[in-house]
């Protein structure tokens, strides 16, 4: 399968795959971006020297399966947050300073 670019904050698809892209230079502390309602994927994202993978669930439950010591899978301060947000994930810099922001979303 082929690479597909995506523009930021927009969403792809790819056969049975949809892929959501999201960059920001300047996420404030406390910022939110709200994933695309979910069904079954990951989550990869980035803020300044934090990063981490997510499991993203159907009922927007999200689980950290991998990152950086700041990283948490609810909204917990000090950290780079991917949490649930009903019937999607919502990620979220309270890192504690402006962030510059990656997000890389595939699900189905």
């Amino acid at each position: 399968m082929a690479w597909t670019e995506i523009l930021p904050g927009t969403t792809a698809q790819n056969s049975d795959v949809f892929e959501y892209g999201y960059t920001a230079d300047a996420l404030a502390d406390d910022g939110t971006v709200n994933l695309p309602d979910a069904t079954d994927g990951f989550v990869i994202v980035s803020c300044n020297a934090e990063c981490g993978i997510w499991n993203v669930r159907a009922t927007g439950a999200c689980y950290k399966v991998a990152g950086t010591t700041n990283t948490a899978a609810t909204d917990s301060d000090g950290s780079l947050c991917v949490y649930d947000g009903g019937t999607y994930a919502i990620v979220k810099n309270r890192l504690g300073a402006t962030g510059c922001i990656r997000i890389v979303y595939r699900y189905n």
